[in-house]
Formats: structure tokens, C-alpha cells, sequence
């Protein structure tokens, strides 16, 4: 209880992660990994916003897996990887066109992911429901012709007693 060595502030130590058992170099006396650290103050935080002990980590990203089953993060670092090594090491344009004919070649194979690139609907947005824009307000539009009556402005919600 008494014989316990001070923590090297200067260079630190390597230590064992007490929930995940990794070995990671620490500047800090504590005996947990970062990312378990990082794991535990979002799991306090959706608890204190009501959310529930869960680690929403992905709900926070909103995005889901993609049709490969990668995830956004996954995505991004795949592609970091990839642009950099290109622009490393692949000096020759012959090698380029080799290199992004190979990825055309392996999303082309790959059939649901290449039904989503060449659907019709792609970048199309959905239309927004007409059932709240039925009563019109304001300015008539085209499609309205005729000023608001005095039962169109009852309709609306209007002439409350806070109106008067």
C-alpha cells in the first residue's frame, strides 16, 4: 500500500487497458485506453440527453452502412488511403487508367451497388406531402385564384380571442 512507484510525468508509461486489455503509452496516470475513455463520455453523454446507455456513435455520424456494408468511417479512410498512395506513387498516366479501370471494373461486378449507381431516381428528392399546404395562406398563388374568404380564414385557425 505504501511502496507504490510514482508515475513518470516526463516520458510516461506503457500500460495495459483495464476494459479492453490493448497496451497503449500514457502521459496520464489512468489505467484506460482513449478510445474506451472516448467510448465512456459518450455513453454519459447520451445519458444525460435522455437517450439511454447506448454508444451512439453511429446515430451521430447518420449515416448507415453502405451497400458494401462499410461504414462511413471505413469509407473515408479507404479512400484517404488510396488517393494518397496514387498520388505517391503512380507518376505514369498509363498506370492511373490501369488503377480506376480495376475499381470500375470491381463496382461494375459488384450488382446491388451498381443497381444503386444507375437507378433513375438518383438524386431525385422525394415530394413533400400536400396535406399541410391544402389551405392557403397569405397572397394567393396560380393555383389559388380567389382571395381568402372569411371561411377560409376561420378554417385556418385564425380570429382567436388573442386576434381581437
Amino acid at each position: 500500500m505504501f511502496n507504490k512507484k510514482k508515475f513518470n510525468r516526463k516520458e510516461g508509461e506503457s500500460r495495459e487497458c483495464n476494459r479492453c486489455g490493448v497496451t497503449f503509452h500514457t502521459m496520464k496516470p489512468r489505467w484506460t485506453c482513449s478510445p474506451c475513455v472516448n467510448k465512456q463520455h459518450r455513453i454519459e453523454r447520451n445519458i444525460e440527453l435522455g437517450n439511454g446507455p447506448t454508444d451512439a456513435y453511429a446515430e451521430k455520424m447518420g449515416r448507415k452502412p453502405d451497400l458494401e456494408r462499410k461504414v462511413f468511417d471505413d469509407r473515408r479512410r479507404e479512400w484517404n488511403r488510396k488517393s494518397s498512395w496514387l498520388q505517391r506513387n503512380v507518376k505514369d498516366r498509363t498506370e492511373w487508367q490501369a488503377f480506376f479501370k480495376s475499381e470500375f471494373e470491381r463496382i461494375r461486378n459488384d450488382e446491388p451497388l451498381w443497381r444503386s449507381l444507375t437507378r433513375e431516381t438518383l438524386g431525385m428528392t422525394k415530394p413533400k406531402s400536400t396535406e399541410e399546404n391544402k389551405l392557403p395562406v397569405g397572397r394567393p398563388s396560380e393555383t389559388h385564384n380567389h382571395p381568402m374568404t372569411w371561411e377560409d380564414f376561420e378554417a385556418g385557425g385564425w380570429n382567436l380571442p388573442e386576434d381581437d
